[in-house]
């Protein structure tokens, strides 16, 4: 949850969306919750409450493999602006792997670059009582996976052969309205996420014998609510 309000969508979620200079505090319920918050609440419930008040501060920070990190937040008691900006460079060995086809099993690793996170926030306080809040999280990434070591092939396959590319995007939007007051508590919340997957495959996924062809994957999830 973030200010109350469910982010699952279709069972996924992006903690990451949000930068840690803009949350107050983490409240942590353990067990089951599923009355009070939903069936995908089954092992507990995470509720990330968000700062009313701007921090009004710039960070910039940088680190190996390429890595940079930008946030900005301004704003006042009653407007919120928040931009966050995330990269790496090229990481290589992120994960091992193994494929076994009917003429190819071989060891493969993989490899991320052009990783990107960005993040936009923003908040106003209508009244003491009503706030509105929309957070936009986007981000990319390419892994390209490798042959290593071949185990058997009846093909052509070498160690170093790339065996597919993936660009993985994916787009979140957050809205809510929330009204809280002393014996009274509503919030109204659209929540939407896009995520896509493209990218070229050079073996059969069947038979591992060369062969090109593009992968594409697209799934579009929206959820909305009123309590």
């Amino acid at each position: 949850l973030v200010n109350g309000t469910p982010i699952n969508l279709r069972g996924k979620y992006y903690l990451d969306s949000i930068p840690v200079e803009n949350i107050e505090r983490v409240e942590i319920v353990k067990g089951g919750g599923s009355v009070l918050y939903g069936s995908e609440a089954m092992g507990g419930v995470v509720n990330i409450i968000l700062k009313k008040e701007a921090s009004n501060s710039v960070t910039v920070g940088y680190g190996n493999l390429g890595q940079q990190k930008y946030n900005v937040n301004v704003g006042d008691e009653k407007l919120r602006v928040g931009y966050n900006l995330e990269k790496w460079g090229e990481v290589n060995g992120v994960s091992d792997g193994n494929v076994s086809l009917k003429n190819l099993a071989a060891n493969t690793v993989t490899n991320t670059d052009d990783t990107q996170k960005n993040n936009i926030s923003l908040g106003y306080s209508i009244n003491d009582h009503l706030d509105f809040s929309y957070n936009y999280y986007e981000t990319e990434a390419r892994y390209d996976r490798f042959l290593t070591d071949i185990l058997s092939t009846t093909t052509t396959a070498q160690p170093g052969d790339q065996y597919n590319s993936r660009k993985y995007t994916t787009r979140q939007h957050l809205t809510q309205l929330n009204y809280n007051a002393d014996n009274f508590k509503a919030n109204m919340y659209f929540n939407k996420n896009d995520i896509e997957s493209y990218g070229p495959t050079y073996f059969d996924s069947k038979t591992g014998t060369r062969s090109y062809s593009i992968y594409n994957t697209k799934e579009e999830n929206r959820a909305y609510g009123i309590d």
